[in-house]
């Protein structure tokens, strides 16, 4: 929106604006960081704070 201000996103330009996104958002480092951060891989059980699941308690 900075670069192309006073433009309309279209239906002809939303693939071109979706796959530079779509391409980023999946760069091997981010699909790495999301393991690490979750604790897949490596293993971590203790990557994830133990008090996020409080609220599935109740059920």
């Amino acid at each position: 929106m900075r670069d192309n201000c006073g433009q309309s996103i279209t239906r002809f330009n939303v693939c071109a604006l979706e796959s530079k996104a779509y391409s980023q958002a999946l760069s091997p480092n981010n699909l790495q960081a999301s393991f690490r951060r979750t604790g897949i891989y490596p293993y971590d059980p203790n990557a994830i704070d133990s008090s996020v699941f409080k609220p599935s308690e109740a059920l």
